[in-house]
């Protein structure tokens, strides 16, 4: 999921409402961060999300076979 400041491709073809859609989008980032700082997995992102390790998008297949 990406929580930047636009909406993105994969989306509902047509948003009623792209202001509600955002603050979905960054409420759903406060969510995951939060969960990220409580659990004891290690959690990966391609985007800076605290309580996750930064990884660039040809790692995950390291990941993947590990």
């Amino acid at each position: 999921m990406d929580f930047g400041k636009k909406i993105g491709k994969y989306s509902k073809e047509r948003v009623v409402n792209p202001k509600i859609k955002l603050k979905k989008l960054r409420n759903g980032k406060k969510i995951v961060e939060w969960l990220g700082t409580k659990s004891k997995a290690e959690l990966y992102s391609t985007q800076k999300i605290k309580g996750f390790k930064m990884i660039k998008l040809v790692d995950l297949e390291y990941i993947e076979n590990f």
